[in-house]
């Protein structure tokens, strides 16, 4: 059966404890940095390899050039951690050269989709990316759209819930990539703009 009771106030202390980490804490200051070098990359592995020991989740996003995860192709890889600390890890951006393909970046970020404990938005689509790109999944995924809809959350999509549950405005996509005749695709969408949407 889709709705069990029991797990309602795990997914009610998962809101909580989100809101909890950003209410009052929240500031106007990037929380994120964007790595492009071997050796930022280097770190954010490090970060990865202590949360997969500690059992943290990580927040997994991606930022790709088509909403058809079976033709998308991977532009940027968005993982949080605890509430603090974000990277973004561009890899098809037209403004940004990176040492590393889409290709090499999901090789050396394997780890968070086969070993980690992993949050996503919508993970359905995050899920449809990797396996497109040849990818095994293990890792355990949670994913917000589902638990907002458990909990009876009117409003499941992510940019209202960020607001409602711990009032922190996003970036809509359209001022990124526009809309209509002039929309681009994420690919064009310089990295700086790019890394806090992510």
């Amino acid at each position: 059966a889709m709705h069990d009771p029991r797990k309602r106030p795990v997914i009610d202390d998962d809101f909580r404890a989100l809101r909890a980490r950003l209410s009052g804490s929240v500031d106007d200051s990037p929380q994120y940095k964007t790595i492009t070098t071997q050796a930022g990359l280097a770190l954010v592995m490090r970060r990865v390899e202590a949360a997969i020991a500690k059992g943290e989740t990580i927040a997994l996003d991606f930022e790709t050039d088509s909403i058809r995860a079976t033709r998308a192709r991977l532009v940027g890889v968005a993982l949080a951690f605890d509430g603090e600390c974000g990277f973004y890890i561009p890899c098809g951006h037209q403004n940004v050269g990176t040492s590393w393909t889409s290709g090499d970046l999901l090789r050396v970020l394997r780890p968070v989709w086969t070993h980690a404990k992993v949050l996503a938005h919508n993970a359905k689509y995050e899920m449809e990316v990797l396996r497109a790109h040849g990818e095994t999944i293990t890792s355990e995924f949670g994913d917000s759209m589902l638990m907002a809809a458990l909990l009876g959350k009117e409003l499941k999509g992510l940019k209202p819930l960020a607001l409602a549950e711990c009032g922190v405005r996003m970036k809509s996509i359209d001022t990124l990539i526009g809309k209509g005749k002039s929309e681009i695709t994420m690919v064009d969408v310089p990295v700086q703009d790019a890394a806090p949407y992510a």
